[in-house]
This record gives structure tokens, C-alpha cells and sequence, in this order.
């Protein structure tokens, strides 16, 4: 979760807040909390240290970065991080488990946890199930990992360490209970893990849809850690059980400052009536959603998540099926439409509209949204561009973060390796039959798929390109290509309105400003043809009267009728 997710939940959960809790990493002395359990975290997150003669056993990791805090508050206490024999998760976010690979390697130790956190943990990624995902960052997987089952114990030399299943917060969340004793007195200990329903803007703690048992899963949880023989707690987040009041009368009490036996059962109550908030609101705003308007939605079609690994972003897929995919078992062909706002429903339609009016073949629309949280020039400048410009200066339209450009070649193994799969996988799709359609910047990054791997599609439809772009770079790759290569399989439609051309009193340059499109567009694919590539044919047309905005319809149809068959 972040920082601000984190200091929200804990003020609703009506901790005591104090300088230390604001700041995950704030510096904190390890201090004994009984017998031979021992807080080593941080002064906002929590890490115990369980030892015996056969080895230790360390809860949680603390937060990225802190793992070099948390191996010296052991040293500070007289043990060696190199005997921990385990290291046990309370759940799979970044500020618990974020050092865990590298305490796992200084130590050599196993790392344990539930099936879900193990999953993360091995991964490095956040679960996209995760009521606060995408507000989660990314970890570096750890090493030696395995999974325990709910009552599992865990055990070595004297220790034994039972784990309790406590999901909600997160799928994997897990509490942990032992003893540890001292002057003849033994007290049942609880490493508490975090019952709070937090969740991700956007989202909705009693109504995800891919975390449908969260409401469930708290609830079991909060009763289950109410329930626990309960001497000392110790929450995931110490100020959640008073850790700092409790540690602040030590120096009176000893460790006896640390005993608690009503503590799980308030942390349960401070849990509860944090969730009685979250779902009132919820419901609140459910009922609010429900007296607005609904949206209209589009017939058979889909939404899909899909993560770009090489980019490390997330992006949707929407998917329009042929009228008669529901009825029918063939396969077919598949337009994969860049500036999906715009594109896919345009596209949808007039490939609908063709099939049914003017009897060719149906295909299956596939729109590339922009990338999650980006607005729509900021991702498609980066995404669809082949280079950082060298002249013309840009500002972004995102606050706080620079313009980017240049991602085009690795956007485009975006689309091969990773919604290939998906499509393949999923639809009845003809994956010899691809059609690529862009427009504008759309069909630059489609120039930049022909250059660099023109096997990709069978068959591009590419309408305006912009090939002023950084001084007319595609020029010059085209003329690198011709050089190495001397077949090019795959075949380009090209359209362009016929008003695209230089504006009176202007000299043609290569900056936007003084480009010729028309002229530009002659150009490339004069220099295509020149070249005489093996496998590669090209059409161009010029549509009268149509302008940049207007002209994409018209170059969608006639692309359409060059690549699909007539049915009938």
C-alpha cells in the first residue's frame, strides 16, 4: 500500500498516532517485548524477532528498503542474522514484505507464508486482486520460498509457531501465535496482522469482483483474531495496537508493560468498526451510483486486463465479437485498432456495417487502450512514437511527470507477446490473419512494426501517419531496412485526406508545422515501392475533401475491403 493509503487506514482505525508511525523507516532501538521475543522493526513497521538455540525466526521484513535497519537492530541485540532458519510474511505488500529477499540472503533462510502471499512474494508483482491494487509497488522476488497451510506449525528446536489464516486486507494475510516465558511466567504471543478494509481509489472493498469474498474473508478474520489466546500483540502496524503507549511504560513495568490479555480483542473491535465504515460508505455511494443515469453499453463486446511484462504497465483490451461468433464455431480474422477511445468503436461498427450491408467477411475487433492512469496524449506520445524527438520541444500534460516518447519497438513486443496470447488464447481468432489499424501517431507505430518486425501483421491500415515526426525519422529507417533487408511480407494500405497538405505561404519542411502529409505519405510509399521488397505490396489513396479529423472512417473502409473477403 502507499504511505498515504497507510496513514489513512490508521487514523481511521483510531490509532495512536505518533511521529514514528508517520514514517515507515523512522529510526527505532530493538527492545525486548517478552522472554525471547524481541521488536526489531522499524518506528512505523513491525518486525519480531523469535529466538532459541537451534535458530531464530523473524516475522516480516519491514518495508523496501529497511532490511539493512532491521539485520542491524539483531546485531544490536547480541544475534546473528545468519541463524535465521525462517522468516515468516504477515501479508504481501511492499512495506512488510518489501525487505524479505534481502534478509532471505543474508541469512539463508526459508520464507514462509500462505499460498497467495507466497505467489507475490516469489513474483515481485502484486496480486491484481488486491483490494489496493494498483496503489502497490512492486518487490524484488525473494528466493527459497514455501507455503504453509492454515494451523501449520512452525517448528524449530524449542519454537513452535502456529500460523492463522487471516485474509481481507489482503488474500494472503496471516497471523502468527507462539509463547515465549520469562521468570517462570508464559504468555501466549500474537503477531497481529493487519484487519483493516482499505482499498485502492476506484474500487470497492464488498464489491470486487475479483476478491468477491473480501467482506467474508474480514469478517471470519476479525472474529477468528478476537477468538486467539492473547497475552501480548503485536499488530503489523505497531501503533494499531498501542505498541508505543505500551513500550512508553517499560522502563516502570519491564516487559510485564507489554501484556495485554484484552489486546486482540480491542484490535478485533478498533478492526470491526473500521469495516462498519468502509461498507456504509460503500453502500452510500452504491445507492448514489444507482439513481444516475446508466451508461450505454456496446453489444458483444469485452473488457480485458492485460500487464505489459516489458513495460511493466497495465493496459485493457476490448474485445467486439462477430454477430454470429455465439452461433458458429469458425475462426476469424482480427483488426487490432490502436487509440482504442476513438478507434474501436468506430472500427466496430463499420466492420459490422460492412459485413452485414455490403457482404464481407466478419472479423473480430480487438482495441489498445492507453496505458492505466495515463491520460490519452501522454500514453500515446510514448507508446506510439519511435524515437525521442531531437528538436521540437514538448510539455506534458501530466503534472509532475516528464514528457516521454520512443517506446514504439517495445510496445509492439507488447502486443506480440503478451495480447497475442490473450486473444489466442480466449477467442476463436485467426492469428494468420491479422490486421493492424492505426491512424496518425497509430500508424506511426505501425510504420515502426513494418520496419522492425514486419511479420507482426499480415496486413496494415494505415491512415495520416505522421511522418514529420523528429525530422522525419522513418525516412531514415526505411532506408536502413532497405540496406539490410531485401523482403518486406506483409501488405499496406495507406489513406490520407486530401486536405492534409502544406498550408498556403508555408515552406515544406520536416516539423509539423510546415509538414505536407500528403506529399510525405507520396514519398514513403514511392520509396517503398523503389525498393522492390519480396512480399510486400502497397495501395495509397488520397480521399478529397477529407482533412486529419475527418478522413479515418473513409480509410478504415476501403483498408477493410483490400483485407477481408467478400462472404458474399
Amino acid at each position: 500500500m502507499k504511505k498515504t493509503i497507510f496513514l489513512a487506514a490508521a487514523i481511521a482505525f483510531g490509532a495512536s498516532m505518533n511521529a514514528g508511525a508517520a514514517n515507515w523507516f523512522a529510526p527505532q532501538d530493538p527492545f525486548p517485548l517478552y522472554g525471547n521475543s524481541y521488536y526489531v522493526g522499524t518506528g512505523g513497521i513491525s518486525a519480531v524477532l523469535i529466538t532459541s538455540p537451534a535458530g531464530h525466526i523473524l516475522i516480516d521484513g519491514g518495508p523496501t528498503g529497511a532490511s539493512d535497519q532491521i539485520a542491524e537492530h539483531v546485531r544490536r541485540l547480541g544475534f546473528k542474522v545468519e541463524d535465521i532458519r525462517y522468516i515468516l510474511n504477515g501479508h504481501e505488500h511492499f512495506d512488510h514484505a518489501g525487505g524479505i529477499a534481502a534478509l532471505q540472503k543474508l541469512s539463508g533462510a526459508t520464507v514462509l507464508g500462505s499460498a497467495p502471499s507466497v505467489a507475490v512474494l516469489r513474483s515481485g508483482l502484486a496480486d491484481k486482486r488486491d483490494p489496493q491494487y494498483p496503489n502497490l509497488e512492486a518487490m524484488t522476488p525473494a528466493a527459497n520460498t514455501r507455503s504453509v497451510r492454515n494451523g501449520e506449525v512452525v517448528k524449530l528446536g524449542p519454537l513452535a509457531v502456529t500460523a492463522h489464516f487471516t485474509p481481507g486486507h489482503t488474500m494472503g494475510a496471516t497471523s502468527w501465535t507462539w509463547q515465549s516465558s520469562e521468570g517462570g511466567r508464559t504468555m501466549n504471543m500474537v503477531y497481529g496482522d493487519s484487519l483493516t478494509a482499505v482499498v485502492a481509489d476506484g474500487r470497492s472493498f464488498s464489491r470486487n469482483p475479483l476478491y468477491p469474498n473480501a467482506r467474508a474473508d474480514i469478517e471470519r478474520s476479525i472474529a477468528a483474531v478476537e477468538a486467539l489466546d492473547c497475552d501480548v500483540l503485536v499488530s503489523s502496524h505497531p501503533e494499531a495496537s498501542g505498541l508505543w503507549e505500551k513500550k512508553s511504560k517499560q522502563a516502570t513495568l519491564g516487559n510485564a508493560a507489554f501484556v495485554d490479555p484484552e489486546g486482540c480483542r480491542k484490535y478485533a473491535a478498533k478492526a470491526r468498526a473500521m469495516l462498519a465504515k468502509t461498507l456504509a460508505a460503500e453502500a452510500a455511494e452504491a445507492a448514489k451510483a444507482a439513481e444516475a443515469p446508466s451508461a450505454y453499453l456496446l453489444d458483444d463486446t469485452e473488457v480485458r486486463d492485460v500487464h505489459a511484462r516489458a513495460l511493466n504497465r497495465d493496459y485493457q483490451v476490448f474485445i467486439a465479437l462477430p454477430e454470429s461468433y455465439r452461433s458458429s464455431d469458425r475462426r476469424y480474422p482480427v483488426l487490432f485498432v490502436t487509440d482504442a477511445a476513438y478507434g474501436f468503436p468506430v472500427t466496430r461498427s463499420i466492420a459490422q456495417r460492412l459485413a452485414k450491408h455490403a457482404g464481407l467477411e466478419e472479423a473480430i475487433v480487438v482495441g489498445l487502450s492507453y496505458a492505466k492512469g495515463d491520460s490519452a496524449v501522454f500514453s500515446r506520445r510514448r507508446d506510439y512514437t519511435p524515437s525521442v524527438p531531437r528538436t521540437q520541444a514538448y510539455v506534458s500534460d501530466m503534472p509532475g511527470r516528464a514528457v516521454a516518447f520512443g517506446e514504439a519497438e517495445t510496445y509492439g513486443g507488447f502486443i506480440a507477446d503478451d495480447v497475442f496470447p490473450l486473444i489466442a488464447s480466449h477467442y476463436r481468432a485467426d492469428m494468420r490473419r491479422k490486421i493492424f489499424v492505426g491512424h496518425s501517431y497509430g500508424s506511426l507505430l505501425g510504420l515502426q512494426l513494418l520496419l522492425s518486425r514486419p511479420e507482426t501483421f499480415e496486413h496494415y491500415i494505415l491512415g495520416s501517419p505522421s511522418l514529420w515526426f523528429d525530422r522525419g525519422v522513418m525516412f531514415d529507417r526505411e532506408k536502413t531496412y532497405a540496406k539490410r533487408h531485401e523482403d518486406m511480407p506483409a501488405s499496406v494500405f495507406f489513406g490520407i485526406g486530401g486536405r492534409e497538405t502544406l498550408a498556403a505561404g508555408k515552406t515544406r519542411s520536416r516539423k509539423e508545422e510546415d509538414a505536407d502529409m500528403v506529399a510525405d505519405l507520396r514519398e514513403f510509399d514511392a520509396a517503398l515501392k523503389a525498393h522492390r521488397y519480396r512480399g510486400l505490396a502497397t495501395q495509397l489513396e488520397v480521399f478529397a475533401d477529407e482533412d486529419h479529423a475527418s478522413v479515418f472512417p473513409l480509410v478504415l473502409t476501403h483498408g477493410l475491403r483490400a483485407y477481408l473477403k467478400q462472404a458474399r
